[in-house]
């Protein structure tokens, strides 16, 4: 999942990459990580992770308080595991760095935050399933698990929009469960008018082709957002409970906090 860094970092001649053997149980995954961390006898680990990974975060649990650990925070908005190791978090917006000083209790000096622009660059545009042209192309995207609430809240903004303009077109990129996406679009007979085209490495010229960015409910913001703006889409969203804000974009917000 990770080809690009690795190649990047493969092209450094002083760079070793150490793999984890598929055929270690639990804990002979765990002590292989701490084993090869302590082998190399490093003053600083910085470790960009996902959200649950127990087997490397039970082994920095271990590590000698002499290695200064640094978290770059994948996926800021979500609960992870491990905030007990982490000694200094790397931030890549706002949202994620008042979490973490809030919630995650991790101190106010040892969160560093670097904004993190999406990279635009230019690729083949893939097309869409069916034919968008002389529609009115409204992209939304994200894990499916950021549209659902109990009162499908979404799916509703989705039959607002469809239903009231016969010229519109909604394109989901996206990954997860979509039984409850299918059942929407069958049960309204939307089959030319939602199309879900999962991940696409043409993302950035999706959003070319688009007209307007709408966000995901009840998550919403982040990376396809930013997307959005760099591209100089329009950003629709619903927002509740006065929040009004959906993505940061400068210092302003967390010191405001």
């Amino acid at each position: 999942n990770a080809r690009n860094i690795i190649n990047e970092i493969r092209q450094y001649n002083n760079a070793t990459i150490i793999s984890i053997p598929n055929n270690l149980k639990s804990l002979e995954r765990i002590q292989f990580i701490y084993d090869s961390i302590i082998s190399f006898n490093p003053s600083k680990l910085f470790m960009h992770l996902s959200p649950s990974a127990v087997y490397a975060v039970t082994a920095f649990y271990a590590l000698p308080e002499s290695i200064k650990r640094y978290q770059i925070n994948l996926t800021d908005h979500t609960f992870w595991i491990g905030t007990g190791c982490i000694d200094f978090s790397f931030e890549f917006r706002a949202y994620g760095a008042i979490l973490s000083i809030f919630q995650r209790k991790i101190s106010r000096e040892n969160i560093f935050l670097l904004p993190y622009h999406p990279i635009s660059k230019d690729s083949i545009f893939k097309g869409f399933p069916l034919n968008c042209n002389d529609k009115v192309v409204i992209l939304s995207g994200g894990a499916y698990y950021k549209i659902v609430d109990e009162k499908k809240t979404f799916f509703k903004l989705l039959k607002i929009i469809l239903d009231n303009n016969s010229q519109a077109v909604i394109v989901f990129a996206g990954a997860g469960d979509n039984l409850i996406f299918a059942d929407f679009i069958k049960n309204n007979c939307y089959e030319d008018r939602i199309h879900l085209i999962g991940h696409r490495s043409d993302i950035n010229e999706v959003f070319k082709h688009c007209d307007i960015y709408l966000n995901t409910y009840p998550f919403s913001g982040g990376l396809m957002c930013q997307y959005a703006a760099n591209n100089a889409k329009p950003i629709l969203s619903f927002c509740s409970n006065n929040k009004s804000m959906v993505e940061a974009v400068s210092y302003t917000h967390l010191r405001a906090h």
